[in-house]
């Protein structure tokens, strides 16, 4: 099983990426969180969801819809063994396995605002609307 939160970071941008691919249940759908790192301060850059991606032995690919511009919209995802690559907005990701369960992201750790509640995967929302980053 592939399924789950995975996190990464590229230099300034860190991923927040949750699987739902396969496992008792799943949703069909890749999405993940992006947010730009400047020392100690991390910020929310944007979101992205993929409805319905090609699965394929640990690969997983399609295209995105992101809450901001990016140059590609093609999200691509290879895991096998806890760990993988992600390439997300134009830009490739290590990623390591971080939590069976992609709710796992709405933890103190995210520089949202507001309480959050469980969610598996799709855009950062909270009682059914879409969460601003802290500070807008």
């Amino acid at each position: 099983m592939i399924s789950g939160l995975y996190e990464g970071q590229d230099g300034d941008s860190r991923l927040a990426l949750r699987v739902d691919v396969d496992g008792p249940r799943p949703t069909g759908r890749v999405s993940g969180d992006l947010f730009t790192v400047a020392g100690a301060t991390i910020s929310y850059a944007g979101s992205f969801v993929v409805h319905a991606p090609d699965v394929r032995d640990g690969l997983i690919h399609g295209r995105g819809d992101f809450t901001f511009d990016v140059p590609d919209r093609d999200v691509r995802v290879e895991l096998a063994d806890g760990a993988g690559s992600a390439v997300v907005a134009g830009r490739a990701y290590p990623v390591v396995f971080a939590s069976p369960t992609s709710a796992a992201c709405c933890s103190n750790r995210t520089p949202w605002s507001g309480p959050c509640r469980s969610r598996r995967t799709g855009p950062a929302r909270c009682r059914g609307r879409p969460l601003r980053p802290t500070g807008s």
